[in-house]
């Protein structure tokens, strides 16, 4: 920009080279290459820890126990005014660490296997 060489994160420093050999120049651009493609490297890594730390920060680790009375996120389209969530249900069984079986608390009969990301803990109004 500005008729100015751009000057990256990862541009590598190369001495100035008097006029050699075909095979030492080969010799040279390869190390170059390696150079710049650890460097490469070390900031894809840099940026993906940088990334995990991020999404980790905000990410919510519930847990319930059976018998827990929770609210299942609907999914989908729903009315603008309509709840976003069904419930209360009662959970009855954990399967594996995200998943779990829960009751609806009205209908005994409607029995579902949701994913701990859908779930709210349910607080009834006094």
């Amino acid at each position: 920009m500005y008729d100015r060489h751009c000057q990256l994160s990862f541009d590598l420093q190369q001495t100035p080279t008097s006029i050699v050999q075909p095979c030492e120049y080969v010799k040279q651009l390869h190390q170059y290459i390696s150079q710049a493609n650890q460097m490469a490297q070390q900031n894809i890594e840099q940026q993906q820890q940088g990334a995990k730390s991020r999404y980790n920060q905000n990410k919510r680790n519930p847990s319930y126990d059976v018998v827990d009375y929770v609210c299942v996120a609907r999914v989908g389209m729903r009315p603008k005014l309509a709840s976003k969530n069904d419930g209360p249900y009662k959970i009855t069984q954990k399967r594996g660490q995200l998943s779990y079986i829960v009751q609806d608390s009205r209908n005994l009969s409607d029995v579902k296997q949701v994913h701990v990301q859908r779930l709210r803990p349910y607080c009834q109004l006094q």
